[in-house]
């Protein structure tokens, strides 16, 4: 399954409305200065190969915080950080921008819970009202892991082929840029379903001329 031009377009504007004002106001109350939330780039990718893909974007361990949704699409909604950038994210809301820390503690962990919250029940919430249908969501989770296992995590137990739809989501601070990565794993009636809705969304948003 491959996006087409006109889907990547869709999904993109779909994510920049979802993730724009309200999320970038949450995170600049959060964090105490402005946050510009910057969507760069949308692709669509068999969960398997996820890792070989985004190997050389994220070879270290990865901060994730980890969303289930259920309703009338079912998945996982992840938001993943670099271990390096999660740091420098971490210590951007504690408003200590000269010394960066070498891991990230119990404090830390929360503040990044509070941050992939913001932008997951952003998107979530948004992508529930374009469907017209009710989404729960579980309480998020947080955990630091390398991308290989998080995909063998992902895939474990579940007995249909799935498909991640990953967002390349750029976060400016100041003079500072962390890019980060939404990513919603789910199976190819879900992904197809999540398509079609964005697809529609469009061509009622910007109107072919």
């Amino acid at each position: 399954m491959l996006l087409t031009e006109t889907q990547k377009n869709g999904l993109t504007e779909f994510t920049k409305m979802a993730l724009a004002r309200r999320t970038a106001a949450s995170l600049s109350e959060l964090i105490g200065f402005p946050v510009v939330v910057h969507v760069s780039n949308v692709s669509l990718h068999t969960l398997s190969g996820l890792g070989p893909e985004f190997s050389e974007i994220l070879p270290n361990q990865v901060a994730t915080i980890h969303q289930l949704f259920t309703g009338s699409i079912t998945g996982d909604a992840l938001l993943l950080v670099d271990y390096y950038y999660a740091l420098m994210l971490s210590n951007l809301f504690r408003k200590n921008l000269e010394i960066l820390p070498h891991r990230l503690d119990a404090s830390d962990c929360e503040i990044l819970t509070e941050i992939g919250n913001v932008v997951l029940n952003a998107y979530l919430g948004m992508l529930s009202k374009m469907l017209q249908r009710q989404l729960s969501f579980s309480i998020p989770s947080f955990d630091i892991e390398h991308l290989l296992s998080l995909t063998e995590s992902l895939t474990l137990s579940k007995n249909e082929f799935r498909y991640a739809l990953v967002v390349d989501i750029l976060l400016q601070f100041h003079d500072k840029s962390v890019p980060t990565h939404l990513v919603f794993v789910s199976g190819v009636v879900s992904i197809s379903c999540l398509i079609k809705a964005i697809e529609t969304w469009a061509s009622i948003a910007v109107p072919c001329s």
